[in-house]
C-alpha cells in the first residue's frame, strides 16, 4: 500500500524537473563562485545569471521560434553572455536521445517568414546545414538581455547529474570542442543541503495556492 511520504516522493519527482532552471538561478545569484568555478574563470567577470534568454542573428531574417531560449545565460563582463542547457531528468539523456538534439540546424518551409529548424543544444554547437550557414553569412549568434542584443560565446555547457555524465565519459554525445560539462550533484552539494531546501522554500513562500488554483 503506497504510503502518504511515498505519493509525496512523487510528486516532488514530477515537479523538480520542470522548477530546476528556477532553482539553479537562485542557487547561482546566491553563491556566484560556483558556475565561476566551474567555467574556470574570475567571479569579478560575473555580471548576472539569467534565464529563459531569447535568440536571434540580428542582422539576418531568420527569426526562432518562441520556445527556443536558453535555459541560463552567464553575463560576463565583457558584454557577452555564456550559455547553459539545463538537462536536469534521469532518463532521456543517452548519447543517442543527445546526438537527436544535437542533429544540424536547418531552415523551415515556411513561406511568410524564414526560421531555425533545430533543437538549442545544435544551435549552441553550431550545428548548421549549408543552406543555414549561407543565410547567416558573418552573422553571430546573440541574445536578449536588458533591452539589448548581446553576443553569445562559441563556448557553452551543460549541467547535467552525475550518473548522466558518467554515461558520457565512454559513450559521448557529439559535443563540439567549445562545449563542457558541469556536474548538477556538485553545485548543489557545494551550496550545502540547508541553503538549497531554503531556497526552495523561499520560492513558495507568500503565494496564496487557493486564488492561483482557482483563479479567483
Amino acid at each position: 500500500m503506497e504510503t502518504e511520504s511515498d505519493t509525496n516522493t512523487k510528486l516532488l519527482d514530477e515537479v523538480f524537473p520542470h522548477l530546476g532552471e528556477i532553482i539553479l538561478q537562485r542557487i547561482l545569484e546566491h553563491s556566484p563562485e560556483l558556475i565561476a568555478n566551474a567555467l574556470g574563470i574570475p567571479v569579478h567577470d560575473l555580471r548576472g545569471i539569467h534565464r529563459q534568454i531569447p535568440l536571434a542573428f540580428p542582422k539576418t531574417e531568420i527569426i526562432f521560434d518562441g520556445f527556443s531560449t536558453l535555459d541560463l545565460g552567464v553575463h560576463l563582463s565583457d558584454g557577452s553572455l555564456f550559455p547553459i542547457e539545463a538537462k536536469l531528468g534521469f532518463t532521456g539523456l543517452a548519447r543517442a536521445s543527445m546526438n537527436t538534439k544535437l542533429a544540424s540546424c536547418s531552415i523551415s518551409g515556411h513561406q511568410s517568414e524564414c526560421r531555425v529548424l533545430g533543437k538549442i543544444p545544435a544551435v549552441l554547437n553550431r550545428n548548421f546545414d549549408e543552406k543555414l550557414r549561407e543565410k547567416i553569412a558573418n552573422d553571430r549568434l546573440h541574445g536578449w538581455l536588458g533591452g539589448h542584443w548581446l553576443p553569445i560565446t562559441e563556448a557553452w555547457a551543460t549541467i547535467a547529474r552525475d550518473h548522466v555524465i558518467a554515461s558520457w565519459t565512454n559513450y559521448p554525445p557529439a559535443f563540439n570542442g567549445k562545449h563542457r560539462t558541469i556536474s548538477l550533484n556538485q553545485l548543489c552539494s557545494k551550496f550545502g543541503k540547508m541553503k538549497f531546501n531554503q531556497v526552495v522554500s523561499e520560492l513558495f513562500a507568500n503565494i496564496d495556492y487557493y486564488d492561483r488554483w482557482i483563479g479567483s
